[in-house]
């Protein structure tokens, strides 16, 4: 069974706080599906909370997949020098 999480539009401090409860809820080992159509703003802080949660899912052998990452998203992420694979690898 898959897990879901639609990422609100602003994943920057004001929203990560909500990101992160519902992420520590989703079990060791599972198959979450990040929804990152509506992200406007990716925040550094929003960036970091993804790739922790990559890594942290692949260590437990489960996975973190980012689904349909907004253009806008994509290119915050390369001004940071990431990707979404690398945040769903979890790995810099």
């Amino acid at each position: 069974m898959s897990d879901s999480l639609v990422l609100p539009a602003r994943l920057d401090v004001a929203g990560v706080g909500d990101v992160h409860a519902r992420l520590h809820a989703v079990p060791a080992g599972a198959e979450l599906r990040v929804d990152a159509s509506k992200v406007t703003l990716m925040g550094a802080l929003g960036a970091q909370l993804l790739l922790s949660a990559g890594k942290t899912a692949r260590n437990a052998g489960g996975t973190l997949d980012l689904i349909d990452v907004s253009e806008r998203a994509v290119e915050q992420l390369a001004d940071m020098g990431l990707t979404p694979e690398i945040l769903m690898e979890g790995a810099t």
